[in-house]
């Protein structure tokens, strides 16, 4: 008799713990990220296409001293001829923290870009390259390391 008491319980007991877990996950469930997911999907399928129908191609150095550096980045297309009027900004912060840098970068012709970032602190630091030509905008990450 004390067995099937004992059976109740733990039964009872795992139905409450499921009970609250359900509770729990509806109250703290994650919220719409953006407005119309489907169409921002969408809209990212045609900029990963329009990207690999371009075939733009970016290089820069991955590592740098500490201190003010010239970073020169170099834009090509496809077929390897660099692309002269094209608009380059760089965003360059280190990895961990917020201190961002947005540089507008100058036109050296030949398809190189520069501009002066300051690397204040060695580590890792993220670069995102933003290209845009015409009606055209594609983004490049890269990573550089600082001594």
């Amino acid at each position: 008799m004390k067995y099937k008491l004992l059976i109740i319980a733990v039964l009872l007991g795992g139905m409450g713990i499921i009970g609250a877990s359900i509770a729990v996950g509806v109250a703290k469930r994650d919220v719409e990220v953006v407005d119309n997911a489907y169409e921002t999907g969408l809209k990212y399928d045609q900029t990963r296409k329009r990207g690999e129908e371009l075939g733009w191609k970016v290089e820069l150095p991955r590592s740098f001293p500490r201190g003010d550096a010239g970073v020169e980045l170099t834009v090509r297309d496809r077929t390897g001829a660099a692309l002269t009027k094209a608009r380059v900004t760089l965003r360059a912060f280190r990895l961990g923290t917020r201190d961002l840098q947005i540089r507008e970068c100058v036109n050296r012709g030949n398809g190189t870009y520069a501009a002066l970032v300051r690397f204040d602190s060695a580590g890792s630091w993220a670069a995102e390259a933003r290209v845009a030509m015409n009606d055209d905008v594609q983004v490049f990450n890269n990573t550089i390391s600082v001594q």
